[in-house]
């Protein structure tokens, strides 16, 4: 699931705007297909501080703005506001604003800008969220730091996983019914690896002394590198030689996604590589950390991780979507899968 969060922060209390000033104009006659989020912002002279809301704008297939939502004024403190932008999902808009009566969720028809839906919620902030298969939405915060409602508003749970407010969730991630993420605190080095259930919301949490990099964290990592390059690859440069091989590298010149194609190295030395297409992924130091290797409904995923200056396996997903996780790691030149070979190229050609 992708996402996208232009201002998180902490939301505090004390942003509560006094009153409500949402609004909404209509400019063209045609349908929206997309909508874009964007803020104002100014000083009340009076109180001496900042104040401003969002602007939610749909447009249509020619670009042009069919409609414009202003959400409610709130306070700003340093990060923090009290509107929050969750942006786009399929056909729906998603934003956080509140008034002197409450903090609301609200969802957007994207084709017209009308409210399908807007919910109160116990949250007065949001640290970070992720969608469902279904239109679900896991949101994470302070005092409540587990909110999941349905694709139509309605709450299906909301849970405190920690005693202290300053314990809010990062680095949320959506998988085959888990909800995955780290539970830090702002004021100590604690750490918590959390995996929620959302068949019943229970949940496993693992505690990470001292911010120990333990292969959970390991992994949730690798899932946010994998999700930040994935489908965004036009925000790095791309280059592409005389066998079809695309290389991504970042504003740093960093290495961070070779992508394959089928016929491009030689089949018989690396297996597969006349029938699999090969995406390796590298993370924001440089280091191998994935490959997604695929033939269609032939699925492989391998997670890498650097140990003692050698590249180990810590994961392996087959084509049945079988998980086989190794606690000491396996040396990345084993043969594991039909298509190690493959998988090794990515350390080969880096």
């Amino acid at each position: 699931m992708k996402k996208k969060i232009y201002r998180t922060g902490m939301l505090m209390a004390l942003c509560l705007a006094f009153g409500p000033c949402e609004s909404m104009d209509v400019y063209a006659d045609k349908m929206a297909v997309t909508a874009e989020w964007r803020e104002e912002s100014w000083q009340d002279d009076s109180t001496g501080l900042e104040w401003g809301h969002g602007i939610i704008a749909g447009y249509n297939e020619e670009g042009e703005v069919c409609w414009e939502v202003v959400s409610e004024d709130g306070a700003i403190a340093g990060d923090a506001a009290s509107y929050v932008n969750l942006g786009q999902n399929g056909d729906f808009f998603y934003y956080f604003d509140s008034n002197s009566e409450g903090f609301y969720l609200t969802c957007l028809n994207i084709a017209d800008g009308s409210v399908k839906w807007k919910t109160e919620t116990a949250l007065t902030n949001v640290s970070d969220f992720v969608y469902g298969d279904n239109g679900e939405l896991y949101i994470g915060g302070m005092q409540i730091q587990f909110l999941a409602l349905d694709a139509e508003g309605k709450v299906l749970a909301q849970q405190k996983l920690s005693d202290s407010s300053a314990f809010h969730p990062r680095g949320m991630e959506y998988e085959n019914g888990l909800v995955m993420f780290l539970l830090e605190s702002w004021y100590s080095d604690s750490l918590t690896y959390v995996e929620m259930d959302t068949s019943n919301f229970t949940c496993e949490m693992r505690e990470l002394l001292g911010g120990e990099y333990s292969d959970p964290v390991k992994i949730l990592h690798i899932r946010q590198v994998y999700n930040s390059i994935n489908g965004n690859e036009s925000s790095f440069s791309e280059t592409v030689d005389e066998n079809g091989i695309k290389s991504y590298t970042d504003g740093n010149g960093i290495l961070r996604e070779r992508v394959i194609p089928p016929g491009a190295m030689d089949a018989s030395v690396y297996a597969g590589a006349d029938v699999y297409t090969a995406y390796y992924y590298y993370d924001e130091k440089g280091y191998y950390c994935f490959a997604y290797i695929e033939n269609g409904d032939e699925q492989y995923r391998f997670y890498i991780d650097m140990q003692d200056g050698n590249y180990v396996y810590i994961r392996y997903i087959d084509s049945s979507h079988t998980v086989y996780d190794y606690e000491d790691g396996i040396s990345i030149w084993e043969t594991i899968a039909p298509t190690s070979y493959y998988c090794q190229l990515g350390a080969v050609i880096q």
